[in-house]
């Protein structure tokens, strides 16, 4: 039977959530950010990282950005510089709790970790996200303390893909079956500006397509336009879009602008409408996509 709360969300009028917004603070004494926070990164990506930082985004600035294209609501994502500190999106929840919820970074190797997540839950976080998530570690089997702490309470796992990945990856989401996974940046490698737009931008989107096999994978379309050669509606994109939704079903897709990444390539706006311009999409799919899917998968404003 669908909830009163599912019918709302997949309503053609429903509202819109951006599912990835970051905010910070510029490196300072009361609120520091971790020693490097680009280790690893190649020169290029610091250089973007070091410019799109060197200005403050409080949740009030963010918040503001997303009104002018009439989106009230988003879902905090962790960034890099604070490590697993996610004090910033706990202080910015207690604020606006009815316009954010948010996703914690944390350390996987912690002994309390049951407990942590549990505090986490109840600041208002309602998923998680394992700081560069090591395959090597995955293959190991060993995030799977972390993942069942997750299924226990009801929260949602969000990480990103590098290609190729370990064999072990179905099994893991068959055996925790219970917990919803979300894949992040369409399930490529490359996240544009930040590092430069592969050749073929979408040659690893036939690796992706096999997890839709399992009902507890999603896909999250993070700032999809990046990729894109064209300007708005970037039709150069949406056969990758449809493929996506065509494999997984548009209940397994959800938006989200990470604008504070591509706000130098295209507006809030066309981030957002781009996809009332993809062919095949229906009213109730773009609601869905647009909102309706995070909100039943985090359990927020129901």
């Amino acid at each position: 039977m669908i909830s009163e709360s599912s019918k709302n969300h997949e309503s053609p009028d429903a509202e819109i959530i951006d599912s990835q917004v970051h905010i910070w603070l510029t490196d300072r004494p009361d609120r520091p950010w971790i020693p490097d926070p680009w280790a690893g990164k190649v020169a290029s990506a610091e250089k973007v990282f070091r410019a799109q930082l060197s200005l403050s985004c409080p949740a009030a600035l963010a918040l503001d950005e997303l009104a002018v294209a009439g989106v009230r609501r988003a879902v905090l994502a962790p960034l890099m510089v604070y490590g697993t500190d996610v004090t910033l999106e706990a202080e910015a929840v207690a604020e606006y709790p009815d316009r954010l919820s948010a996703v914690a970074a944390v350390d996987y190797t912690r002994t309390d970790l049951p407990k942590h997540l549990e505090e986490l839950r109840s600041q208002g976080f309602r998923g998680i996200r394992i700081p560069g998530l090591g395959w090597q570690t995955f293959a190991a089997d060993g995030f799977h303390n972390v993942f069942a702490a997750a299924g226990d309470l009801g929260m949602t796992v969000f990480f990103n893909m590098t290609h190729p990945l370990p064999s072990n990856v179905h099994e893991t989401f068959d055996r925790f079956s219970g917990v919803n996974f979300v894949v992040d940046q369409l399930g490529l490698s490359s996240a544009p500006p930040i590092e430069p737009l592969p050749e073929e931008p979408f040659a690893e989107l036939p690796l992706v397509l096999p997890f839709a096999r399992h009902d507890n994978v999603h896909v999250k379309i993070t700032a999809a336009p990046a990729y894109s050669r064209a300007t708005f509606p970037f039709p150069d994109i949406h056969d990758a879009i449809r493929i996506l939704v065509h494999a997984f079903g548009a209940k397994r897709i959800i938006w989200a602008s990470d604008f504070t990444r591509t706000n130098c390539l295209y507006s809030y706006t066309e981030g957002l409408t781009y996809l009332e311009h993809v062919e095949g999409l229906t009213p109730v799919d773009l609601a869905r996509i647009r909102g309706g899917n995070i909100a039943r998968l985090l359990g927020i404003w129901s």
